[in-house]
């Protein structure tokens, strides 16, 4: 643990080169300035399990991080919906948002992800489950989840078709009904 407190300042989008940030573990706060699109050498951002009142809104500004790989903000006390940006987030090896308070349909993810650890459970995340059967047939998941939520519908048919290595799939907690497609 740390003792930084308060919000991101938003001189933070300077820093073009910084490559890595990581706010776990401290008790900052939102929101996440606007100006973070200035970080585009940004490859991982995690700021998991914060003790303070959380990041509130993810800004849109997020899908503007042309080589963000990893995003952490399990626990961060994130708020409102999934801006549609993520789906600019071509690189994306990790979208991690479990344990918020997230809300709304699931955004479409980029069509050119091939390998994705997808986890936002423990949300309050509605809709069903269409906006990811844009996959592409050769995607890999090591963990996908969107258990504890309130997704409804069915699962799409072409959700899993062609998915080369899936290791573990949670929707359990959620509001589907139907059955599993082929």
């Amino acid at each position: 643990r740390s003792n930084f407190v308060g919000p991101l300042p938003s001189s933070i989008g300077l820093l073009t080169q910084l490559r890595e940030l990581y706010i776990s573990y401290t008790s900052i706060s939102g929101p996440i300035p606007p100006e973070i699109a200035g970080l585009s050498a940004l490859e991982a951002f995690a700021a998991h399990s914060l003790s303070g009142p959380g990041l509130g809104q993810l800004p849109d500004e997020i899908g503007h991080l042309p080589r963000l790989l990893d995003l952490d903000l399990t626990s961060s006390g994130l708020t409102g919906t999934i801006p549609k940006s993520i789906n600019m987030l071509h690189r994306l090896r990790e979208l991690i948002l479990d344990w918020n308070s997230l809300i709304g349909d699931f955004p479409p993810l980029s069509p050119h992800l091939t390998s994705l650890t997808l986890l936002v459970g423990h949300n309050e995340l509605s809709g069903g489950l269409e906006n990811l059967s844009g996959l592409p047939a050769t995607f890999r998941s090591r963990d996908f989840s969107l258990s504890h939520n309130k997704i409804t519908g069915t699962i799409p048919a072409g959700l899993f078709t062609g998915a080369v290595d899936f290791f573990r799939v949670k929707l359990a907690h959620n509001k589907l009904e139907g059955t599993i497609p082929d």
